[in-house]
């Protein structure tokens, strides 16, 4: 949800809020569970819900609206998505006799509806991600619960987007809570480490490398703030190997690229 969320790629979460909806307005129904995602720094992936439909429903009208709805939305995903997006809606059997009622199954879908998702600033040129909110898990047991993740290279839009949300719950009947935050890291040009950085990738691979801001939560922020507490000004940077898919099950590192950044931190250590 960090260096991906550019990317446009669509939380499943998210979508199951759009498909129940487009269900609710043709077929009231209670929502008996609902679930998706597990981490709140991963974009979800899939989402499942059970429902209780009254009699008056006609459920092969149902299935037809929903798959032709689902094919719509498959149109406006980025191409990641279409490839892995599926749909279904089956009957099935539960012990479970406990439901929301229509009015609290309402609420959930506007919940789901109206979190913040995705891409919320970037600079005027959109080359680079300011912040992001990210809806990374639901659960429905006694009560709703949405966890989100912000990232922010600032506090002040990481609170005004926090506000969103919790202004949505209290709409909402609900309520909202900060577990956790970390502070942002902004953009610093020069710096001691950066030119031994430089110098050292110069060697290794025989260029200058190339610098760049990217959206992801980093230790470097707490440090950062930490010493700045203290009167300090920092010199920090980030770097490491090759990695794909963070924080999804199919994430993977290059090897190679791990033997070459040790090689190029031995250098840096050696400089300083």
């Amino acid at each position: 949800s960090g260096t991906d969320i550019h990317l446009g790629r669509q939380s499943a979460i998210k979508i199951m809020g759009y498909l129940l909806d487009r269900l609710y307005s043709l077929y009231p129904f209670n929502i008996v569970s609902f679930t998706g995602g597990g981490r709140d720094n991963v974009i979800p992936f899939s989402a499942e819900a059970a429902l209780v439909f009254y009699d008056d429903c006609d459920v092969g009208n149902a299935r037809a609206e929903l798959s032709a709805y689902a094919e719509a939305l498959k149109e406006i995903l980025c191409e990641d998505d279409k490839r892995n997006f599926s749909v279904s809606l089956r009957r099935c059997e539960s012990e479970k006799t406990e439901m929301l009622t229509l009015k609290s199954t309402s609420a959930v879908i506007s919940a789901v509806m109206l979190s913040p998702q995705g891409v919320t600033a970037r600079t005027a040129d959109g080359g680079i991600i300011l912040a992001s909110s990210n809806l990374g898990s639901l659960s429905l047991d006694s009560s709703l619960k949405l966890g989100y993740l912000l990232r922010s290279d600032s506090e002040l839009r990481a609170e005004q987007t926090a506000r969103v949300i919790e202004r949505m719950a209290h709409a909402l009947g609900g309520i909202s809570e900060t577990e956790s935050s970390y502070p942002g890291w902004s953009f610093r040009q020069g710096g001691t480490l950066r030119q031994a950085y430089s110098r050292a990738c110069g060697e290794v691979f025989g260029r200058k490398p190339s610098f760049t801001v990217i959206h992801a939560g980093l230790e470097c922020g707490v440090i950062s703030a930490r010493l700045r507490e203290r009167g300090m000004q920092p010199d920090i940077i980030s770097i490491g190997p090759d990695v794909s898919d963070v924080h999804t099950p199919k994430e993977s590192m290059d090897i190679l690229s791990l033997e070459r950044m040790g090689e190029i931190v031995r250098k840096i250590l050696a400089s300083i």
